[in-house]
């Protein structure tokens, strides 16, 4: 759906368009990428909650910081779920 648009990561206008298409305000997204420059920076620029999956658990040595890091998918279920109960 992404590639129909002529901006991309870490642009937050593709942000925009997804939360706009989905109803939902960015914080309440928690958007997951392996890309710290495209995925992470792009969550952070419009207030989302980032997850770096980091499955081979590389140093972070950007200045982006992720809001987490997950190593395994497997991971995953238990961070939403602490989101949800809030």
């Amino acid at each position: 759906m992404a590639e129909k648009y002529p901006f991309r990561k870490p642009d937050p206008r593709i942000f925009d368009v997804m939360l706009s298409m989905a109803g939902m305000s960015p914080d309440k997204l928690i958007h997951v990428g392996d890309s710290l420059e495209n995925d992470i920076a792009g969550a952070n620029n419009i207030g989302a909650t980032s997850v770096w999956f980091n499955p081979l658990q590389h140093d972070n040595r950007s200045p982006v910081l992720p809001d987490h890091s997950i190593a395994c998918m497997r991971e995953l279920p238990s961070l939403v779920a602490g989101y949800a109960a809030r």
